[in-house]
């Protein structure tokens, strides 16, 4: 028993001084991670972001019902052995405890014998219930092909997915880049009845128009310069299946029409070869990009837009499922332990803490690549902040009231870039308020050539004046920018400025960012912080 309570953690939920005095001595001796809370507020936050083996839980803490609290306690730490405590002696208070979701009760007053024996068996139960997981990630995907999401924003996402892999609907997932798009459309296929026919990917961006097409639809002999032999294309092989068409925002225009006549009446060519040919194929398509705004600068077509978008999901970036972080991290360790041979198996309190701290602005891609780097460079058996190499502010790793870390708020999460030297002359516009995704408005085009065109270069900006050297005391400098009420304008007001006029004037996202000075990417998230079209 000694062994079993030998660095496990255990968390008690109790008002009572006296008793969480006893329960401090005891796993003191027993060389057991304790932590208490006296409120069910406190303790469910600490349940929700720390590992804890066990938690010892009330039933009542003072006004609060620890029974009633069990089912959110266990939503977001599901692999937490709940034990109850209570003063009620007759068997219904006990049975009522299970039903509520704990694994075992004890009825006070109880001796320190009982204790351990309670608190070792759920120990055991929970290590146990982690070798069957470690072992059930050795199994093949299609086993379960269903992630497991602790987040709710995830597992509403999820089970929508679940509802339309079963159909044959058109699927647009929509997210950021590194949110794992192609891993929900694998999920999507393996869920569906096509899962014994294949499962293809074309990454949209990587090929031209002219290899785009004959990656998707073949060609005939001759029909090009090396084209010694005929050959099928993705949608002939993977006739009865399911094709994924990765980052569809950057599929080429001229190409367009083409993939929308098949999409409708699965019917194609193969590049220089007059016979038509027909194939049965899902298409699950994937974008970081804003498609309903693409049509409306005439860079996507309205009519495939519509056809590509039968349903659409939205996978949450990271940061909004802060739930997943620890079992996503502990998945990769795992993973990435056994791939290279390396005795890490788990994280130090203090990297548990930074992984929770770090906002994640490559997602769950980039969360994979900081275990798999930190595995192949970490000596010991489990991972500490060092070994990650994250870039985390103090504030972001101040403790908190009951021992919990801050945590960065969501609308906070996005990267910053430093602002251009440049500024706008003029105040900001009005925040639009429509949805990113909305159904477009514009009428469907007929050419690609009737839209206008963005202009070849940046709208010239205002150069601001050299600041005096001596501002008039309690007055702003008068070299600053003003808004129309005479005010000085504020740093956050002059970036949606300068966004929203290189969003307004160019062709595309990344001609946007290129004029800013940052990333795709990042500007993906900025306009989305600001609610920018």
């Amino acid at each position: 028993m000694d062994r079993v309570l030998k660095g496990a953690r255990v968390l008690a939920i109790e008002d009572d001084e006296d008793i969480l005095a006893t329960y401090a001595a005891i796993f003191e001796m027993m060389d057991t991670h304790f932590s208490a809370a006296p409120t069910l507020a406190e303790g469910m936050k600490l349940a929700a972001t720390r590992p804890y083996d066990v938690l010892l839980l009330d039933r009542s803490i003072g006004y609060d019902s620890g029974l009633t609290a069990i089912p959110q306690i266990r939503l977001h730490a599901p692999s937490l052995r709940i034990i109850m405590a209570t003063a009620h002696r007759d068997t219904d208070a006990a049975l009522e405890a299970l039903r509520a979701g704990a694994h075992d009760y004890l009825v006070k007053p109880f001796s320190a014998e009982q204790l351990r024996i309670a608190v070792a068996r759920q120990v055991e139960a929970r290590r146990l219930a982690g070798r069957v997981e470690a072992l059930e990630t050795q199994l093949p995907a299609e086993s379960d092909p269903t992630p497991v999401s602790a987040s709710p924003l995830m597992r509403q996402m999820l089970s929508l997915a679940q509802q339309v892999a079963a159909t044959d609907a058109n699927v647009l997932i929509l997210g950021e880049s590194g949110t794992g798009k192609n891993v929900l459309a694998k999920m999507i296929h393996r869920l569906s009845a096509r899962r014994d026919r294949e499962f293809a990917t074309v990454n949209c961006p990587s090929l031209s128009a002219e290899l785009l097409e004959n990656e998707l639809f073949g060609h005939r002999k001759g029909a090009f310069t090396g084209a010694n032999d005929s050959a099928d294309g993705r949608v002939a092989k993977v006739d009865g299946g399911t094709l994924f068409l990765d980052e569809i925002g950057d599929f080429p225009l001229p190409l367009q029409p083409k993939l929308l006549r098949f999409i409708q009446d699965k019917e194609y060519e193969r590049v220089g070869d007059p016979i038509t040919r027909r194939a049965d194929v899902r298409i699950v398509a994937a974008t970081n990009r804003d498609l309903a705004d693409m049509v409306r600068a005439g860079g996507f077509r309205q009519d495939l837009f519509y056809r590509i978008n039968v349903v659409s999901l939205t996978l949450p970036a990271l940061r909004d499922r802060r739930e997943d972080v620890l079992g996503l991290a502990e998945g990769f360790v795992r993973k990435f332990g056994k791939a290279y041979g390396r005795p890490a198996r788990g994280f130090t309190d203090c990297g548990r803490d930074a992984l929770m701290a770090y906002p994640w602005p490559g997602n769950v891609r980039e969360l994979q690549n900081v275990i798999e780097r930190a595995v192949i460079l970490c000596a010991d058996d489990a991972l500490d902040r060092r070994h990650l190499a994250l870039d985390i502010s103090p504030e972001a790793m101040a403790p908190m009231p009951g021992g919990a870390i801050a945590r960065p708020a969501v609308a906070s999460a996005a990267v910053v870039e430093p602002m251009p030297k440049s500024t706008p002359a003029t105040p900001p516009m009005a925040t639009p308020t429509a949805s990113p995704m909305a159904p477009p408005t514009a009428p469907p085009m007929a050419t690609p050539t009737a839209s206008p065109m963005a202009p070849t270069a940046a709208p010239p900006i205002a150069e601001p004046p050299e600041p005096p050297s001596v501002a008039a005391a309690g007055e702003a400098p008068s070299g600053l920018l003003r808004d129309a009420a005479g005010q000085p304008m504020s740093l956050d007001a002059l970036e949606q400025h300068q966004l929203r006029a290189a969003l307004a004037q160019a062709k595309t996202l990344d001609e946007a960012a290129r004029w800013l000075g940052i990333d795709a990417s990042t500007l993906y998230r900025k306009r989305k912080a600001y609610g920018l079209k």
